[in-house]
């Protein structure tokens, strides 16, 4: 089904880039869903620059970047020196 979903809001961005919303919905997906942080990010940071006053593509990006330096840190043997 996530699958399903990520193609359908994929044509609905090459259809219409800056559809209200769509943005964060679609960063959810890639950050719960299929657990990539860094393309979440990304997305996120387009729906702040087409929609934003949306607070979730904020609190979206917020969380993707939190995701991807705890990662770092667990790459560099930091993760229990440094509180997240």
């Amino acid at each position: 089904m996530t699958a399903g979903a990520l193609r359908e809001w994929g044509a609905a961005r090459e259809l219409h880039t800056r559809i209200p919303t769509l943005d964060a919905s679609l960063g959810w997906a890639l950050l719960h869903e299929t657990r990539d942080p860094a393309k979440a990010l990304a997305v996120f940071e387009e729906g702040i620059n087409n929609d934003s006053k949306n607070a979730v593509n904020y609190s979206g990006a917020t969380a993707a970047m939190a995701v991807l330096a705890k990662g770092r840190r667990n790459v560099c043997g930091f993760s229990s020196a440094i509180p997240i």
